[in-house]
């Protein structure tokens, strides 16, 4: 396969120059810009020296017009988004991935219509992580508290709750999907908790709010016999602005670890598109949680790039029993991350 052009520029950490093959669907590199000509474009990396992490920007057109992207490597998704207007996405190819003598080759797959898209590279280097406080509670409690949850299930939720820690949080029991949670981050949670916004329902005799802005779904800890609906309307319009607010103080504040799990739903290329957008806020940190393998035991956590920790735990709490989770595993999860950062 024949390259139409290359595109060259230095990469960020250590200036290397870097050069991609752009094969197919795109038209000639305009200051480090390229257009995808078509719905489908195909991106050739060259293998590097050692792991590389490829930060691809994103750039949708002027319009606000929602546009929905997946990049793939043969039949493996680094990433899926959805755009509404001028942003960054990132998407880290695994080590596995750039190892080929011959390179990477990279799939731009667009729902409706060409992306304009701005190319960048990262090699990793030391991390960033921020300076933290060295005298935090040294209890379970305490440990439980540098922590705060970014959904998709509320079993982390209920992780702090088993070690008697209450924070309160925005997404502490909450879930949503990936593309929404970005969109809300770099939206500033913009429009949440808004009357119209949110939807009261029952489940089991239980208030569940939903939403409609960002996709939240969360339980109310309240049983619809104790409180009118309307009641609960009201108050989680006065909750979940304040909540929102708190949530982006703490992103400013990058004193805590974001912990986001998944049960098979997200992969690891998939998390780590929350980095930038956690990181534009401040140096923060995201614990993504997997379930563990041969390769990586339980309990253990390895720190995948800069901003980027990846925990493991034997297993996740089966949906109709939340409250079967594996406290211990990921006590030792948390302690291994906080020893990371």
């Amino acid at each position: 396969m024949t390259a139409v052009e290359r595109i060259t520029f230095r990469a960020g950490m250590e200036g290397a120059p870097v050069g991609f093959d752009l094969v197919a669907g795109c038209g000639r590199p305009e200051e480090g810009e390229v257009w995808m000509t078509g719905p489908q474009a195909q991106l050739r990396v060259p293998s590097p020296q050692r792991p590389a992490y490829l930060v691809l920007g994103l750039r949708a057109p002027a319009a606000p017009v929602r546009r929905g992207l997946t990049v793939t490597s043969g039949d493996r998704v680094l990433g899926r988004f959805t755009l509404t207007g001028p942003t960054t996405r990132a998407i880290r190819l695994p080590s596995d991935l750039s190892a080929t003598p011959d390179g990477l080759t990279l799939t731009f797959l667009a729902d409706d219509g060409p992306i304009n898209l701005r190319f960048a590279a990262l090699q990793p280097d030391h991390p960033d992580a921020p300076a933290r406080p060295a005298d935090h509670d040294a209890s379970d409690r305490g440990l439980m508290l540098r922590f705060e949850s970014l959904g998709e299930n509320c079993e982390f939720g209920l992780v702090q709750r088993a070690y008697d820690a209450e924070p309160l949080g925005l997404m502490r029991f909450a879930s949503t999907e990936l593309r929404r949670l970005l969109l809300a981050l770099d939206g500033g949670f913009a429009g949440i908790g808004a009357p119209e916004a949110l939807k009261v329902e029952v489940s089991n005799g239980e208030y569940m709010v939903s939403d409609l802005v960002y996709g939240l779904h969360y339980h109310a800890w309240v049983l619809a016999k104790d409180m009118e609906a309307a009641e609960l309307h009201a108050r989680e319009v006065r909750r979940v602005p304040f909540l929102a607010r708190k949530l982006t103080e703490d992103l400013t504040a990058a004193q805590k670890i974001f912990v986001r799990s998944s049960r098979g739903i997200e992969t690891e290329e998939e998390a780590y598109a929350l980095v930038p957008s956690l990181r534009r806020w401040g140096p923060n940190e995201l614990l993504f949680v997997l379930q563990a393998d041969a390769g990586h035991p339980p309990g253990t956590v390895e720190r995948r790039a800069p901003g980027f920790l990846v925990g493991y735990v034997e297993r996740f709490a089966p949906g109709e029993n939340a409250h079967d989770f594996l406290a211990p595993q990921w006590l030792a999860i948390c302690r291994a991350a906080v020893a990371l950062v």
